[in-house]
């Protein structure tokens, strides 16, 4: 599963609010507790997390599972080598799409560069 945490950049915050809706982003902290809660899950139905534009969650390791093998602390868990941890992704995998468009026989190329305004 690929996902992202929000980012409020200004113009984001500035067109939510044009419509009246509040855009609320997460601090680090929060995002490590909405992980905490959603890795055992993931991890106990065989689901591999990936981070999409935000290498900062990459590596980190599922640290309070049901499971009495993975309960680690943080900085314990990169000597584990099999406890799960966050993987990094791209939002769209432009190898896959490429792959996918020739196979349905479309001549589409998706440049594979990441964008300069993608964090």
């Amino acid at each position: 599963v690929t996902f992202s945490f929000c980012q409020a950049y200004p113009k984001s915050l500035r067109n939510m609010r044009e419509v009246g809706l509040e855009l609320v982003a997460l601090n680090r902290e929060q995002e490590y507790m909405v992980l905490d809660r959603i890795m055992p899950v993931a991890h106990r139905y065989g689901i591999q997390m990936r981070c999409c534009g935000n290498k900062g969650l990459v590596g980190y390791p599922l640290v309070r599972g049901e499971d009495a093998a993975f309960m680690v602390e943080k900085h314990d868990a990169r000597q584990v080598g099999n406890i799960p941890v966050i993987g990094q992704s791209r939002c769209v995998d432009a190898k896959l799409t490429d792959r996918l468009a020739r196979e349905r026989g479309l001549s589409i190329f998706l440049n594979q560069n990441k964008d300069l305004g993608q964090r």
